[in-house]
């Protein structure tokens, strides 16, 4: 498991981590399709921001998983910083 980028919290994870299992599920997941069309952000570049740590996001058995309420903070977290 890796964790995400700037900022990220445990926000919108159950208790930071995940299911008893040791796999992280948050409660609002998006997988890489489900949140690049939330964002309007294509997958590869999704993928590759995710990589890059400059999106909030954790790598789960290879696949990049996204949580809703961080995608948010994030979001209006950028709109903030912009002029």
């Amino acid at each position: 498991m890796t964790a995400g980028a700037g900022g990220f919290t445990d926000e919108g994870w159950p208790d930071g981590h995940g299911g008893g299992d040791g796999h992280v599920v948050p409660k609002d997941r998006m997988t890489v399709s489900e949140a690049s069309v939330y964002l309007a952000v294509d997958a590869e570049t999704l993928t590759r921001m995710a990589s890059e740590r400059s999106i909030p996001s954790l790598e789960v058995e290879g696949q990049w998983v996204f949580s809703k309420k961080s995608i948010d903070k994030w979001r209006r977290q950028r709109e903030a910083k912009r002029p």
